[in-house]
């Protein structure tokens, strides 16, 4: 049967049992309630060129119009509920882009570009791949590019970058009062015997150095 629309349909003078659209006939009349409607399956994904997934099941806004948008407005607390998917067929994709996006898996959700989990948020917060930086930039993440970042160099090992392979730098408060930080009257520095700490970093070439600190 060609696709036909509702408009243009033949009125029915009676039902012969293989309607798609559940119908109830009292005499000569045939008519569709609206419980009716609310139980009829759009499409039936088992049947055919579906199931296997040669043709895909789409929602549109039509062909005619600009900026249409597409609504799905649970009732009270319902919800709107997608797919779990997988890390190579992200549950929440796009079009254009079906290997980015959303899946759900291990108690967290996580983002996937390129069929790479990139992030990763659950209970014990938010992780990101390995090799993969925490980027900065100046501008919208779209169209500027990083020029500072973190990235993972081992276990309990961070290294700040210049936003690609290079190094980064930390700032800290460098209070020092008046003048030269010297140890003496013009230390910010209540006590001047032994430093209070020793702050541990690695230097460029892998080498751990120590810093001391003043309370």
């Amino acid at each position: 049967m060609a696709d036909l629309k509702p408009s243009l349909a033949p009125n029915a003078a009676a039902l012969g049992g293989t309607e798609r659209i559940p119908a109830t006939q009292t005499a000569a009349s045939v008519a569709v309630t609206p419980n009716q409607l609310k139980t009829f399956v759009l499409v039936d994904l088992s049947v055919g060129a579906i199931a296997s997934g040669v043709i895909p099941v789409s929602v549109n806004a039509g062909a005619t119009g600009t900026d249409l948008s597409i609504s799905f407005v649970p009732k009270g607390a319902g919800q709107t509920l997608f797919p779990a998917g997988a890390k190579a067929t992200p549950g929440i994709a796009f079009t254009a882009a079906p290997t980015r996006g959303i899946y759900a898996a291990n108690g967290g959700i996580h983002f996937v570009v390129a069929g790479n989990n990139t992030l990763g948020i659950d209970g014990n917060g938010v992780h990101v791949r390995v090799g993969q930086q925490v980027l900065f930039s100046a501008g919208d993440p779209d169209s500027a590019s990083p020029d500072v970042g973190f990235i993972r160099l081992g276990a309990g090992v961070v290294k700040p970058t210049n936003g690609g392979a290079g190094f980064g730098q930390l700032q800290c408060d460098g209070s020092t009062a008046a003048g030269i930080p010297l140890f003496g009257s013009n230390s910010p520095a209540t006590s001047l015997a032994n430093p209070y700490s020793w702050l541990k970093f690695k230097a460029s070439d892998g080498t751990q150095v120590f810093v001391p600190a003043w309370a």
